[in-house]
């Protein structure tokens, strides 16, 4: 009896040692990125001019909105791809798979075209 209470509390130690370790990592991940944030600014201005930063910043915000409209697609498509591979219907995979790099190629080309068109010379 004591063999069948200790395996259930051996797994639950583990995985609150797992999540507490996983936890700090993310805690201090994002406290770096945030401590980057601050710093990042000030020295780029000073390298590349408040003019070239603007457009910098500009850039990166609109890859930021493009990479937030993706949110849960990339998902779906490893779920879907991986489960068609599974059953061995590698045609239904690649169909959707040509679609998708279809559309993001498509949808980029037609986002780069409108920077283009739109940023004065």
């Amino acid at each position: 009896m004591s063999d069948q209470a200790q395996a259930p509390q051996g797994h639950a130690d583990t995985v609150r040692a797992a999540l507490s370790r996983n936890v700090g990592v993310d805690v201090a991940a994002r406290v770096g990125y945030l401590v980057s944030r601050f710093f990042i600014p000030p020295f780029v201005v000073a390298h590349i001019g408040l003019q070239a930063y603007g457009l910098w910043a500009t850039v990166f915000i609109l890859v930021s909105y493009v990479g937030m409209s993706t949110l849960g697609v990339s998902n779906a498509y490893v779920k879907y791809i991986a489960q068609y591979m599974a059953r061995g219907q590698a045609d239904k995979a690649n169909a959707l798979l040509s679609t998708g790099v279809s559309a993001t190629l498509t949808i980029a080309g037609t986002l780069f075209v409108l920077i283009t068109l739109c940023c004065p010379a």
